[in-house]
């Protein structure tokens, strides 16, 4: 799969992360899609040519998420608190993450990794492959959230001197690794030296 990650800013990455680590309810929005999608193509604006389906649907998906972050925060108008959340409120990308739960929702049917999507990734690459062990033993959202903390230079759990030979290749050229997760559900992702292929692998698998 070849793949460029999408940057968004740090609000939006940061309720993209609490997203990904609350499974149930990604879920839940993902499941949201295939109907959203199918209303989204009787949609006057798409019989006329106007917007695609899935346009609409990251629109429409999008003020639905809005809509409940607002809700889910009830606070009185006019307080401090309102005040910094309305200015986060609109700072977040909303149509990245709704874009983004759709690719989930259309990875369960096509057996593929949801987008990736990056706050501040400090490298790109060309290809990205996950191993069969590392598909069959992480949740889809789990692989993207490793992908994106190591395009971010997040290295994980690797030790000083493998940091510090990270940072060094970054710059001079190298190959790359980080490490995520604990026991069955522990990953290795490396970059090649030449930023052509990156590889989601379970440790055995090496």
């Amino acid at each position: 799969m070849k793949t460029k990650p999408q940057r968004v800013n740090r609000p939006t990455f940061t309720l993209l992360q609490h997203l990904t680590t609350d499974h149930q309810c990604l879920k839940n929005w993902a499941a949201h899609v295939p109907k959203l999608l199918e209303e989204c193509k009787q949609a006057p604006e798409v019989i006329d040519g106007s917007k695609t389906a899935e346009q609409l649907a990251v629109e429409l998906l999008a003020k639905r998420q809005k809509d409940a972050f607002i809700a889910s925060c009830p606070i009185p108008e006019g307080t401090l608190c309102a005040v910094l959340i309305n200015g986060l409120v609109s700072e977040i990308e909303w149509e990245a993450l709704a874009q983004f739960v759709i690719s989930v929702a259309e990875s369960e049917s096509k057996d593929s990794v949801p987008a990736i999507v990056t706050g501040n990734a400090r490298f790109f690459t060309e290809r990205i492959t996950v191993t069969k062990g590392a598909a069959l033993m992480l949740e889809r959202t789990e692989i993207s959230e490793a992908i994106a903390r190591h395009l971010e230079g997040d290295w994980g759990s690797v030790p000083q001197q493998d940091r510090e030979e990270n940072e060094r290749c970054l710059t001079a050229g190298g190959r790359l690794m980080s490490a995520f997760g604990d026991g069955g559900k522990r990953v290795w992702v490396i970059t090649e030296g030449d930023r052509s292929a990156t590889t989601v692998l379970l440790p055995e698998e090496y």
